[in-house]
């Protein structure tokens, strides 16, 4: 079994899949939105093979002898954030979405640019590596496309906010079952972008300052929508009134 290898063929074919699916999500969102059939059918592919993957992982970890208290709880961020993705996509819950939203994005984006995998495809921890991250990124598209869901800048320091506070009780975990969730004790393994933040606990320290403008940007598409929107909406009110 091959190993993996950043931006190899079959990792840059992954990413452009991912982007196909977000195409079609936003291409045919209207179709989805009135096509309850379709929206629900679309809702629990989604769900199901986050959740199906997820719990084979579970298996495949204790069948290989693998199982680690202190690495494979879904306790890091990108975990978390696959089973509120579930709950949002069931319940269409809004103050959810606003959260995972930016959790969700700065997480799953980083995660499938620069993988923390060792194996490569076929073998099924590259397939749960993406499916679970590739379905994240996915399930935000969908509620922000079909479920027509947008996030304020409310939304974006509530996230932060929230972030940080469920660092503390997971640093704390980290500390006893000598885990590293959420990367709070060390930096993952492999290529990635902690790697230009310094040691332990200075990358930390960093990261906090620069998840700030990375949700800026992540709410910067929205921000400019309302602004079309708004601009729209009063060309067209002058425009009645003349």
């Amino acid at each position: 079994m091959n190993g993996f290898v950043l931006f190899s063929k079959q990792h840059i074919t992954t990413l452009l899949l991912i982007i196909l699916f977000i195409f079609v999500l936003f291409y045919f969102r209207e179709f989805i939105n009135k096509k309850k059939r379709v929206d629900i059918t679309i809702r629990a592919i989604l769900i199901i093979s986050m959740l199906t993957v997820e719990f084979l992982l579970y298996g495949w970890l204790i069948n290989t002898n693998k199982w680690d208290w202190g690495d494979s709880l879904p306790l890091q961020l990108c975990g978390i954030c696959m089973y509120l993705c579930c709950y949002s996509l069931i319940t269409k819950d809004y103050k959810v979405y606003e959260i995972i939203y930016f959790w969700g994005l700065a997480g799953a984006l980083q995660a499938v640019l620069t993988p923390d995998i060792t194996y490569g495809f076929p073998h099924f921890k590259y397939i749960q590596f993406f499916v679970t991250h590739g379905g994240i990124i996915l399930s935000i598209a969908y509620m922000t496309f079909v479920f027509k869901f947008s996030p304020t800048f409310r939304s974006l320091v509530r996230s932060y906010i929230c972030l940080i506070l469920i660092a503390i009780p997971n640093y704390l975990l980290d500390y006893v079952i000598k885990g590293n969730y959420l990367f709070l004790r060390d930096k993952p393994t492999g290529a990635n972008l902690l790697d230009f933040f310094g040691p332990w606990p200075y990358y930390l320290i960093v990261l906090g300052i620069l998840l700030i403008p990375y949700f800026l940007v992540l709410y910067l598409p929205h921000q400019i929508s309302n602004l079309i929107r708004n601009k729209s909406n009063h060309t067209s009110k002058d425009t009645s009134i003349d």
